[in-house]
């Protein structure tokens, strides 16, 4: 898990893109709500433009909570920038918390479906 300091926010790449990649759906999904924080927020986005992808969304939410991905910058990933999450909490580190992003995209003249990791 991911912890450090009180009211901390800790920003990382957690889902690499093929360069050409477009970003054409998906969600956040909310497996086991935040607790033991006043609050807990993530963002989704990339390098320069953190809010791009996802907006700032509570980690609080009831388990199972869906929130939809911005598909407002089609090409936002385009040149291959990885996605990047900043999470946010205040008062006291998170004692439970799980949420999942699912990502979905196209990468246009591909010959194959499969991309190696």
């Amino acid at each position: 898990g991911l912890t450090g300091p009180v009211a901390n926010t800790i920003t990382f790449d957690c889902i690499p893109l093929p360069p050409g990649a477009v970003i054409c759906g998906g969600e956040l999904i909310i497996e086991t709500a935040y607790a033991g924080s006043t609050a807990a927020t993530i963002t989704l986005g990339i390098a320069g433009s953190l809010t791009s992808i996802l907006g700032s969304t509570s980690l609080m939410a009831t388990a199972n909570t869906r929130t939809a991905l911005l598909l407002t910058t089609a090409l936002v990933s385009n040149a291959g920038a990885n996605v990047r999450a900043t999470i946010a909490y205040t008062v006291a580190n998170a004692t439970a918390g799980r949420a999942r992003v699912r990502l979905m995209y196209t990468v246009d003249n591909r010959t194959s479906e499969v991309q190696v990791a």
